[in-house]
C-alpha cells in the first residue's frame, strides 16, 4: 500500500496497490507499522548539534544511534517486542 521515495524519503502510495481479501486482513501477519516510531527524545530522527567539530558530532551521533535506536519505517507488527505488565 505504501513505500518510501528513494528520492525524498517521503511516504508514497504504491501504484499497483489492490485491497487484500478479507481473510488475507484477518491475519496478523499481513499488518504492519506505516508511522515511524518515536525515539526516546520524542523525535523520529536524531539532529546532529550545532557547533561541534565534525570528528565530536560523528562521534556524538553514533552515541545517540546505539542508546536510542531507530527502526525500519515498514516492518511487521509481529516484529514488535511484547510489553510485560
Amino acid at each position: 500500500m505504501y513505500e518510501l521515495d528513494e528520492e525524498t524519503q517521503e511516504q508514497k502510495f504504491t501504484e499497483d496497490f489492490a485491497i487484500p481479501p478479507t481473510e488475507e486482513l484477518k491475519n496478523i501477519e499481513n499488518w504492519c507499522h506505516v508511522q515511524p516510531i518515536l525515539l526516546k527524545v520524542g523525535r523520529c530522527t536524531h539532529v546532529e548539534p550545532e557547533g561541534l567539530p565534525d570528528e565530536e558530532k560523528d562521534e556524538y551521533m553514533a552515541k545517540l544511534a546505539e542508546e536510542d535506536k531507530t527502526e525500519e519505517r515498514f516492518r511487521t507488527i509481529m516484529e514488535d517486542s511484547k510489553i510485560n505488565k
